[in-house]
């Protein structure tokens, strides 16, 4: 669920990052605490410019709760390209696959 004023930021954010976003077509990108304030703005910024990506970057969000429809990033439930774990990241664990950020 993304407010008006969050879409606004996030095409602002875009426009100025282009350049930089460009590098992360294909990549496995790891977000430790993914529905956080900060890290929610950058998932969403990287699923949006996946539009513009040839090869969409893959997002793995570790989270310490669950995520459901009233979470930040509930819109995102059904995207392919993100995958959500619920994890302590204070305790072990292991992530499967090979994160490149």
């Amino acid at each position: 669920m993304r407010s008006k004023i969050i879409e606004q930021d996030i095409e602002h954010i875009i426009s100025d990052s282009e350049n930089y976003l460009s590098k992360l077509d294909g990549k496995n990108i790891l977000i430790t605490g993914g529905n956080g304030f900060i890290p929610s703005y950058l998932v969403d910024t990287f699923v949006t410019f996946n539009k513009k990506l040839k090869n969409p970057c893959k997002l793995t969000l570790l989270n310490k709760n669950l995520i459901t429809e009233k979470s930040r990033l509930s819109h995102l439930l059904d995207d392919l390209n993100v995958k959500f774990i619920k994890q302590d990241v204070g305790r072990e664990f292991r992530v499967c696959g090979n994160p490149d950020i």
